[in-house]
């Protein structure tokens, strides 16, 4: 059975009225059949990836579905991507034997190539601080000897940034948390660290030899993790000073690591090999989604992830959105909107309603996003609604799912002897003005609730049910209405003193009443 639905089955087997946040990857289709090297999202629905075969793809609705955004006449493979701001982007990679760098200014859409760029080797990952500030790794096997360059001008120039570091050896990674602290990662279990912006570097001591560190990550200034070949996985709490070996499960090569948080990560690798933590690396737990390697996984908050890698695998980290405030109740015409208060709610967000013990839903409903926890509900129940228990459902387009439930009441409860008790659609509020008379009208302002709206009647009747007025006017929903009553019945004669009911009907029922006293 598919986990998604027997969650939802348990959920209401067990009557609960929000469901508790659940993760699971997603596979998603990203429409190549290329190799995925680099992952970047800007939020929970817009995102790059790049590879192989001159592969740069977008989408815009949570890796749903992508579309190609390459540049034409140019040969290229990219092994990484990143996004300092929501307009520019960077890819980075080779073309031929030379390094290559593209560089887009309107979020992905197009690419043009930085020509500036030295004749470098392969470059194997790129990372930018700022829209003009950045770094990249390469390659060395060629015999350059430069492993990390620096631009400080969008790319305009770039320099080589090597003191302190092994020119010889190959690094993997880069990353700064700031324009002058940042790490590389490469092979032979080397990292290096700069405070000046990789003017300097100095060698940490990782203790780890003979395996290659293929990406790391730091959530800020002290917490980092690095991965590599053989399920290496390295963690430190202090920027790098001590470096320690993790469990990681597995034999398998791991290519890339992301942690949204302090404590929450995953780090992916060859043969489709996924591990998850929970409390910063310190126990690791996999799970089996593909059997394809994995190259990048990437985070846009701690709802929303990404892995992609070989023969165009791409896979989401869904969570569920959660539902914290909803409907408690509304009435049989129930015309209006209300919010939904939650987490997670993604702008492609869709909300369905249905009486728990029939089929169908409402007349119509609409959705409005309005934040990843606010979403507003526009809703039209018909005056003939089931009523009793009703299922809300909200649908986020990656298939994450949650739901509560409300009460559809009916505008009329049923009382002793076969009466009635109407609910108050519409609240009569009649002027203080006692001595009522054509020259000296008493103003009766409607206000319409629970959405109602249309032509109402109001009868003036005697304490007894003797209608003594009738007037007519037409309510709009939410909009207050004020009406005249001149004193006189309905032959025109002035009524005399008392206390007299004021009734409102509407749609053949009674939406409204209230009280009016005249005096003489």
């Amino acid at each position: 059975m598919n986990r998604k639905i027997f969650l939802l089955l348990l959920l209401f087997a067990l009557g609960l009225n929000s469901a508790q946040a659940a993760t699971f990857w997603q596979t998603q289709t990203s429409g190549t059949s290329a190799e995925i090297n680099g992952l970047y999202f800007f939020d929970q629905m817009t995102g790059l990836a790049v590879g192989s075969d001159q592969l740069i793809i977008k989408t815009s609705n949570s890796g749903v579905s992508w579309a190609s955004k390459s540049p034409s006449g140019l040969t290229f493979s990219m092994n990484a991507v990143h996004c300092p701001s929501a307009g520019v982007g960077y890819a980075a990679g080779s073309s031929g034997s030379d390094g290559l760098i593209l560089k887009t200014t309107d979020s992905g859409e197009n690419w043009s190539s930085l020509t500036s760029f030295p004749n470098a080797d392969r470059i194997t990952d790129i990372f930018f601080i700022s829209d003009d500030t950045g770094w990249v790794t390469c390659d060395t096997t060629a015999g350059s000897f430069i492993p990390v360059y620096k631009t400080t001008d969008g790319g305009s120039t770039w320099n080589s940034c090597v003191v302190g570091l092994d020119t010889t050896a190959d690094f993997k990674s880069v990353q700064f948390i700031s324009a002058d602290t940042g790490w590389v990662a490469g092979e032979n279990g080397l990292i290096y660290r700069t405070t000046n912006g990789g003017t300097n570097w100095s060698q940490q001591a990782a203790g780890l030899t003979g395996s290659t560190l293929n990406d790391l990550n730091f959530i800020d200034q002290n917490n980092g993790w690095a991965v590599g070949a053989g399920g290496v996985i390295m963690a430190t709490t202090n920027s790098g000073t001590n470096w320690t070996l993790q469990t990681s499960g597995t034999g398998s090569d791991l290519q890339a690591v992301a942690f949204y948080d302090a404590g929450n990560g995953v780090a992916a690798g060859s043969s489709g090999t996924l591990l998850s933590t929970t409390n910063a690396g310190l126990n690791w737990s996999a799970t089996n989604e593909t059997t394809q390697a994995i190259n990048s996984v990437f985070f846009s908050d701690q709802y929303n992830g990404w892995a992609a890698g070989a023969a165009g695998t791409s896979l989401k980290r869904v969570t569920d959105p959660t539902i914290s405030a909803g409907p408690a109740s509304k009435y049989q015409g129930y015309d209006s909107s209300f919010t939904l208060n939650g987490t997670n709610f993604l702008p492609s967000a869709t909300v369905t309603v249905s009486a728990a013990s029939v089929s169908g839903g409402a007349d119509s409903i609409s959705t409005s996003w309005v934040s990843a926890a606010q979403l507003i509900v526009n809703l039209h129940l018909s005056l003939t609604a089931t009523t009793g228990a009703w299922d809300l459902r909200l649908i986020n387009g990656d298939g994450g799912l949650a739901s509560t439930t409300f009460t559809v009441i009916e505008r009329y409860s049923g009382g002793g002897g076969g009466s009635s008790t109407p609910k108050r659609d519409v609240v009569a509020l009649p002027s203080p003005n006692k001595n009522i008379t054509p020259a000296n009208p008493a103003v009766i302002q409607l206000t319409p609730q629970n959405g109602f709206s249309g032509p109402v009647t109001i009868h003036l009747m005697s304490i007894t049910g003797q209608i003594k007025k009738t007037l007519q006017t037409s309510l709009t929903r939410d909009a207050v209405t004020k009406i005249l009553y001149d004193g006189t019945d309905l032959f025109d004669h002035l009524v005399a003193p008392g206390v007299y009911r004021i009734q409102i009907n509407a749609e053949g029922r009674t939406v409204g009443t209230g009280m009016l006293t005249v005096a003489r």
